[in-house]
Parts: structure tokens; C-alpha cells; sequence
């Protein structure tokens, strides 16, 4: 295993014997500098992984300034970079437009240290950039440089955004 996420020691009373650990594997960890709470909900950086549920926001607000980490452990060394734009809820399409979305992002490998700059289009459907000119790594930060800004909010949201 790459990473473990739970460790567990399990006892059943028949004999007194402990059972063996439980494992779980970690796809990717995400961490941001910041996330929007609202009451009871949060709008974590886990939520990028998936399309469905949630986005992560930022916590401050427009978000620029904002670093997401990921270090990634299904994916050897990432070549892509796929993100979903803005908060996009089926049930409430009109989130997209009313909260802020990225617009322009920098991409950092810090195995290497090499970087590249992305503008990010404006638009619900998911983009796929291509990482490969910053070499082989397991771990990368994205910096929030500019947003397109909500028509009611300014909180920055972000739908999904992986590396594979």
C-alpha cells in the first residue's frame, strides 16, 4: 500500500484473539489554505474528487491567493490536469453564474519544482490540460491567480479537479 487511511484493530469475544488491521487505500489527499463553512456545511477540498455533491470554495472569499495541494498516489506521475469549473448543481443550474469561478491558475510540481500557468475557460463541461512538461511527480500545488466573478457571490467555487 501507498497510503493508509484507516487502521482499525478489531476484537470479537469468541477466544479473546485480536483480528488483523484493517487497510484502506487513499486515491489522492487534498488539502487548500482555506474552505467556506455555512452552518453545517462544508465546501472541503476532498470534494474535488468527485463530479457529484459538493465543490470545494474557497474561504477567502474570491479565493486568488488560494494554494490547493494533492498529492497523488493512484497515478504514478500525472500527465493531465481535468477540472470542472464552478459550482455546478443540477437541481439549481443558476449556482454556476451567482458564485466566482477560476480563471487563471498556476500548477506547480513540487517534486520538481517546475510550474506552468493555465487560463481556465468559462464554461460548465470539464477541460483537460496537458502537465507533462513538469516531469514526474506524485505531488501538486495549484495557486488561484484570477477569477470570474459570481453575479451574486464572490465565494470561488470549483466543481472537480484531479490529476491523472
Amino acid at each position: 500500500f501507498n497510503q493508509i487511511c484507516l487502521m482499525w484493530i478489531m476484537r470479537y469475544d469468541f477466544e479473546g484473539f485480536l483480528l488483523p488491521y484493517l487497510f484502506c487505500k487513499l486515491e489522492r489527499a487534498y488539502h487548500a489554505t482555506s474552505y467556506l463553512t455555512e452552518g453545517s456545511t462544508t465546501y472541503e477540498p476532498e470534494h474535488l474528487q468527485q463530479k457529484d455533491g459538493l465543490p470545494w470554495a474557497s474561504g477567502n472569499g474570491t479565493g486568488i491567493g488560494d494554494v490547493i495541494s494533492i498529492k497523488e498516489f493512484e497515478h504514478k506521475n500525472p500527465t493531465t490536469l481535468k477540472i470542472m469549473n464552478g459550482y455546478q448543481d443540477p437541481n439549481h443550474p443558476d449556482y454556476y453564474e451567482k458564485n466566482s469561478r477560476v480563471k487563471k491558475i498556476k500548477v506547480t510540481n513540487t517534486d520538481t519544482k517546475k510550474s506552468k500557468k493555465l487560463t481556465v475557460q468559462d464554461i460548465k463541461t470539464e477541460q483537460t490540460f496537458d502537465i507533462s512538461a513538469l516531469g514526474n511527480g506524485r505531488t501538486f500545488e495549484v495557486e488561484i491567480l484570477d477569477v470570474y466573478g459570481g453575479s451574486k457571490y464572490k465565494d470561488l467555487c470549483i466543481q472537480y479537479l484531479v490529476f491523472e
